[in-house]
C-alpha cells in the first residue's frame, strides 16, 4: 500500500509545482481535493479489477472530482449527490444483471 501513498504524493507534488509556476491554479483546498480524487479513482480501479462492478461508484466519484478540478465541469453539492446516486444505481443494475444476490456473489468460496 506504500506505493499508493507514493503515487498520491508524486501527483500532488506535480500539481503544487505547476501551481507555483503559475501554470495551474492550485490552492490548499484543491490539493486536498486532488488527494481525495486520486484515492477514490485508484481504489475504484482496483476494486473493479478484483470484482467488476463493485468499484464503479468510487471510480465515478474520482473521475467527477478530477473533471471538476481541471475546470471542465461545474459540480455543486446536489450535482455531486446526483453523480453518486447515478453511479450507485448503475453499479447495482450491472451487479444484478451479472448475478449478484442479496448477499453478494452466490458462489461458494470454500468449494474448489
Amino acid at each position: 500500500m506504500s506505493w499508493l501513498f507514493g503515487t498520491i504524493l508524486i501527483i500532488l507534488g506535480i500539481f503544487v509545482l505547476l501551481g507555483s509556476f503559475g501554470a495551474a491554479p492550485v490552492g490548499f483546498w484543491d490539493a486536498f481535493l486532488w488527494i481525495i480524487a486520486i484515492g477514490f479513482g485508484l481504489s475504484g480501479i482496483f476494486a473493479m479489477v478484483r470484482f467488476f462492478p463493485r468499484g464503479l461508484v468510487s471510480f465515478t466519484i474520482g473521475l467527477a472530482l478530477v473533471l471538476k478540478l481541471l475546470g471542465t465541469i461545474e459540480l455543486g453539492f446536489w450535482a455531486f449527490v446526483g453523480v453518486v446516486a447515478g453511479a450507485w444505481l448503475v453499479q447495482l443494475g450491472i451487479g444484478y444483471m451479472i448475478g449478484w444476490g442479496r448477499f453478494g456473489w452466490r458462489r461458494n468460496r470454500w468449494r474448489y
